[in-house]
């Protein structure tokens, strides 16, 4: 969604990681010792849920306990779009008589758990992605929505397909999508023309991005990088896409068998770290080192450095709020030249609502989960911040075809390819792997990668097994 929802989300979370934070919060030793994301794996968390502890609820230091009277409690990852949900939820809120109390850019997830944990959560969770959801159902600290929606009212079959499944775990519900995300091509097409390439025409497979990245990259005198064609981990790492392009899953669309040992994964890393081992993994890192702020006039892509770029639907809107202007253009993905039917291919995910466990009026939290997923309501909310909505009824509202480029994003949405990678109740500990993966690829031309996968697919079956076996 937001921006700051892509740094939130914790992608590359260990369970171990994610458990230390829970028993820390809760003043008890940490069960594992946690080294940086994303480096070495951590053990698997542990499936049952962590105990309260009387140290969780001021670790939360967070006034009025959930229910009190008067108040209803939303707490947000991100911290884009307060005013326009304060603004929305006003009507309801005048309703049911009740006054918003709301906390955003919550960017300690040990915050989030240790309120769950003591019994003291807020009413509604308004998560940056839906990353940590299957490891936090796993722990039980978000209730299971389909006897919310039931009770609600709400028509889950109106949500776009792709967003619905990042939320379901097990057969259940534990989130419903909230606008969404999705990633296409964005070029400059200056840079383009200078180079001698047709600044209407940018590349449309794998093959033809390379040798246009080669063209767009320029160096000086001493070799240092000044102009990059193409950074694959730029601003984030956008692996779960690159596997969907070559045919790759991180599990099987049972969600049983882990597969991020396949063929496809191993080639989507592989394609990737190509990159990083032409140019020089220490000149690239150090060239993209100097950009600043993602969302400032010196991002690497905006100040015209870097000539191509996967990124989201909200930049139109991120680039009007920075006063950037660039002549850019935005396409579907390139795909392998040998695979034209994967054209369209994008990975869906993006913000997600939950109700965590321990909540005093799930009823309460229901009615808000119904009048937030309204037609207007989520259109209102997500033009304003430059997203899609995750609903077909609401992505009819005209509003969403008024930008040119933005429609690009919003096709693709609607496309048959665009699809969610499958997510497992091991999902931290799958991205921890895969972090360390495209870490070590990157770093490593000679790094064992299919070992090191195989070693790691193996490990994390067993986990899963175990996992779903309880």
């Amino acid at each position: 969604m937001a921006i700051s929802k892509k740094f939130l989300s914790a992608k590359f979370l260990s369970a171990g990681l994610f458990v230390a934070l829970v028993l820390s919060a809760c003043g008890a030793a940490p069960a594992v010792n946690a080294p940086p994301v994303p480096t070495k794996a951590s053990e698997p968390a542990k499936a049952e849920a962590p105990t309260a502890a009387p140290e969780a609820a001021k670790a939360a230091e967070q006034p009025a306990a959930s229910g009190a009277k008067g108040k209803f409690r939303v707490w947000k990852q991100f911290g884009d779009g307060d005013d326009i949900l304060k603004q929305i939820m006003a009507p309801w809120l005048k309703e049911q008589g009740l006054e918003l109390e709301l906390t955003s850019s919550i960017d300690d997830v040990a915050k989030i758990l240790a309120a769950i944990s003591a019994g003291d959560p807020p009413d509604l969770l308004i998560l940056s992605g839906p990353d940590n959801v299957g490891t936090w159902s796993r722990e039980k600290l978000l209730l299971p929505l389909d006897d919310v929606i039931k009770t609600a009212g709400m028509d889950v079959n109106t949500v776009f397909t792709g967003p619905l499944a990042t939320c379901r775990y097990a057969g259940a519900l534990y989130c419903l999508p909230w606008g969404t995300d999705v990633y296409a091509l964005m070029w400059n097409k200056d840079l383009f023309k200078e180079a001698g390439l047709d600044p209407e025409k940018p590349p449309t497979t794998l093959e033809e991005m390379e040798s246009f990245a080669d063209k767009l990259t320029k160096t000086d005198k001493d070799g240092n990088i000044t102009q990059i064609g193409f950074v694959p981990n730029f601003s984030w790492s956008h692996l779960d896409t690159y596997s969907m392009l070559f045919g790759g899953a991180y599990a099987s669309a049972d969600g049983a068998k882990i597969t991020i040992n396949s063929p496809e994964v191993i080639q989507a890393l592989q394609w990737q770290a190509k990159y990083f081992h032409k140019y020089g993994t220490d000149k690239v890192q150090k060239f993209v080192s100097g950009f600043g702020e993602y969302s400032s006039p010196q991002n690497g892509f905006y100040s015209g450095k870097v000539a191509m770029q996967f990124e989201g639907e909200w930049q139109p809107t991120f680039m009007k709020r920075a006063n950037v202007t660039l002549n850019y253009g935005v396409a579907a993905p390139p795909v392998p030249a040998a695979n034209p039917e994967r054209k369209g291919t994008v990975v869906v995910a993006g913000t997600v609502m939950a109700v965590p466990a321990g909540v005093k009026n799930v009823e309460l939290s229901a009615k808000a989960f119904a009048f937030l997923q309204g037609d207007k309501q989520l259109a209102d909310f997500m033009t304003a911040n430059g997203n899609l909505p995750t609903t077909n009824t609401s992505a009819k509202d005209a509003r969403f075809r008024e930008g040119d480029k933005f429609v690009v994003w919003l096709d693709l949405l609607a496309g048959a390819n665009a699809k969610a990678q499958t997510l497992t109740v091991i999902n931290g500990e799958v991205n921890t792997a895969l972090g360390e993966a495209e870490e070590n690829s990157i770093k490593d031309p000679n790094f064992d990668l299919k070992g090191f996968l195989d070693k790691k697919a193996k490990e994390l079956q067993g986990q899963l097994d175990k996992a779903v076996a309880k």
